[in-house]
């Protein structure tokens, strides 16, 4: 709700939005504005940045590539362990676009910003990624990427499901349930239950 709420209040060409935890690096903006100036083509522009613990401390790179339709709505877990590789801070898109696809979908409570890109492709909207560092993301406890190993999976699967289909869900599934065993040590119990909350979603959808 605030998200949708600071972009209908925007009133630049180009919009963005940065999570209170999180930086834009020292000329990002100028370069970025740059970016869409030289590419008037360009709906998004994507950078890399760095990941950070709750005191600054470099944690890892993030270094991103060109934007692939088909691997933001597959799980390539041997290759690409984090499906969604665009860094969301350091993401920048036209205001247009508002008008284009809407504005971020906040029932994805832990993947807004990966549905938004989906979305995106699926209109035919064009990416650029630039091999430039332009934000920090905080990776410290008590974020919520930090809340659980599978807290992102639930949204994931209502993102496959939209744009691949429900019949598409099988193997997704089966890596899920996979990851739930790990982290609650095979419990059954556990894992059945907490399997359960991604289907709580799709109760008042039709079957078949």
């Amino acid at each position: 709700m605030y998200k949708r709420q600071g972009l209908r209040r925007a009133t630049g060409e180009l919009v963005s939005y940065v999570n209170s935890d999180d930086l834009y690096c020292p000329g990002a903006l100028q370069r970025v504005a740059e970016e869409f100036s030289a590419h008037p083509e360009t709906d998004f522009v994507h950078g890399d940045g760095d990941v950070i613990d709750e005191l600054g401390r470099l944690q890892w790179e993030w270094l991103s590539r060109s934007y692939d339709y088909s691997v933001l709505t597959t799980y390539h877990f041997l290759w690409n362990k984090i499906t969604n590789y665009i860094l969301q801070p350091a993401t920048f898109w036209r205001k247009a676009v508002l008008d284009r696809i809407g504005y971020l979908d906040e029932s994805f409570h832990f993947a807004m910003d990966l549905e938004y890109w989906v979305r995106a492709g699926q209109a035919g909207l064009k990416f650029r990624h630039i091999p430039v560092k332009l934000a920090k993301l905080r990776d410290a406890p008590g974020t919520k990427s930090r809340s659980s190993p599978t807290v992102f999976w639930p949204d994931q699967l209502e993102i496959y499901r939209r744009h691949r289909g429900s019949s598409s869900l099988a193997p997704y599934f089966a890596y899920y349930y996979y990851n739930l065993a790990l982290e609650h040590n095979f419990d059954l119990q556990k894992v059945s239950l907490k399997g359960q909350q991604a289907f709580e979603r799709w109760a008042g959808l039709p079957s078949g």
